[in-house]
């Protein structure tokens, strides 16, 4: 008969294991996953969670409209002290590597995501 101990130590390894992956998987929201339908509706192919490489380190946006137009959909935490301070730099270093950089908000994607999408359009055609 085995003992459940060791059993239970596994689960716990595993469960450990699981926390520490899930931690570092990219999150995307069901607002970044409507706004990303809405545009290829509209013929345009975001890449969700996409890495881009700027400031000497590699950033993850939420949406990258190729070549070079980042869209950052931002919840609740976006609004904490640290969280925005984070923004401020990955903003700086996109920017500084030639990416564009607009910011909405979980809020505005689900609540009138046809505006959302009008100034998408609207900054895309200012980059080109």
């Amino acid at each position: 008969m085995v003992p459940h101990l060791p059993r239970r130590r596994r689960k716990s390894r595993w469960r450990e294991r699981w926390n520490q992956v899930y931690k570092l998987a990219p999150q995307t929201t069901k607002a970044q996953y409507r706004l990303a339908e809405a545009l290829r509706q509209r013929g345009i192919e975001p890449l969700l969670e996409a890495p881009v490489k700027a400031g000497g380190r590699e950033w993850r946006v939420d949406l990258l409209i190729p070549p070079r137009l980042c869209i950052e959909v931002d919840g609740l935490i976006h609004y904490r002290r640290d969280q925005r301070l984070r923004d401020e730099e990955k903003d700086a270093a996109l920017k500084s590597a030639g990416y564009e950089v607009l910011r909405v908000s979980n809020a505005e994607v689900l609540e009138n995501l046809n505006s959302v999408v009008k100034r998408i359009l609207q900054k895309l055609k200012a980059i080109k």
